[in-house]
């Protein structure tokens, strides 16, 4: 049944099965399965009554007026997001009642251990509906004021992950985490930088490049050469992500004036667009 299922839905089981807790030796199984009818096209072979009709009459649109029939191309399946497949997650609840309190903490190992149960309530693909704004503001605190880098690198991977649980959800929140993301690239840390960079490529899918472009401007013309470079890469990545027809003449010009500036800065990097 479960192969089955595979050779319908593909890859979009595979989370569904993570959440199921199987043993390992069940998931090896299962993969070697799953393997064998990769890239198989799934196609139903019995119809109800309402669908028989409803193929019938796709049927007779395909012939032509000379009784021939059309040949069909073979139709692209399309591809199940497994985000839509997933049940979503109350994580809210189930967070330490004084979680914002501990993150005031000043032991830095008190903070940690906090930021670590949030991070581990947030493996999940999909979050439930609910106020997060008291936790992405106190996420933010720690990105933009915590001099340990564990608990920032910490901080910015349960960003990434809120953003990713809650996408469109998270816009509510994108505009207050991505000036206090891009200021922080002045941190060399490669662990922090990653969990920064992470975390701004996820919030920007959940938001809109008119949005942060003011946050964008300022940060290419940050005086910190980390903060710039940093920018621009993620200004790259954004912009493969970025539908053309959204970016008007505007934002065009408004980005185009600051990257050329920046072009023959010594240290700087700009993205060719």
């Amino acid at each position: 049944m479960v192969v089955e299922m595979y050779r319908w839905i593909g890859a979009a089981l595979r989370p569904q099965l993570q959440a199921a807790n199987l043993q390992p030796v069940q998931i090896t199984e299962l993969e070697t399965e799953f393997s064998k009818i990769e890239g198989q096209k799934a196609s139903p072979t019995r119809y109800i009554r309402s669908q028989q009709e409803k193929q019938a009459k796709i049927a007779a649109e395909t012939v032509q007026d000379n009784g021939e029939e059309d040949v069909e191309e073979d139709e692209v399946p399309q591809e199940i997001d497994p985000y839509e497949l997933a049940a979503p997650v109350d994580i809210l609840s189930k967070l330490p009642k004084d979680f914002c309190e501990k993150l005031e903490a000043k032991k830095w190992q008190e903070r940690k251990e906090v930021l670590e149960i949030l991070e581990n309530l947030l493996k999940t693909p999909k979050l439930e509906n609910g106020d997060y704004g008291d936790v992405v503001r106190a996420l933010k605190k720690i990105v933009q004021k915590d001099s340990n880098v564990v608990c920032v690198a910490l901080a910015g991977r349960c960003i990434a992950s809120l953003a990713t649980g809650l996408k469109k959800r998270f816009q509510t929140y994108a505009g207050f985490c991505v000036p206090a993301l891009l200021e922080k690239f002045k941190e060399k840390k490669q662990n922090v930088v990653t969990a920064l960079r992470d975390a701004i490529d996820a919030v920007y899918l959940t938001t809109t490049f008119e949005t942060i472009l003011e946050d964008v401007l300022e940060a290419l013309n940050n005086k910190n050469p980390s903060v710039k470079i940093e920018t621009s890469l993620f200004l790259a990545r954004a912009f493969t992500k970025t539908s053309p027809a959204t970016m008007n003449k505007k934002l065009l010009k408004a980005i185009t004036a600051v990257l050329t500036k920046t072009i023959n800065e010594s240290g700087t990097i700009s993205c060719v667009c």
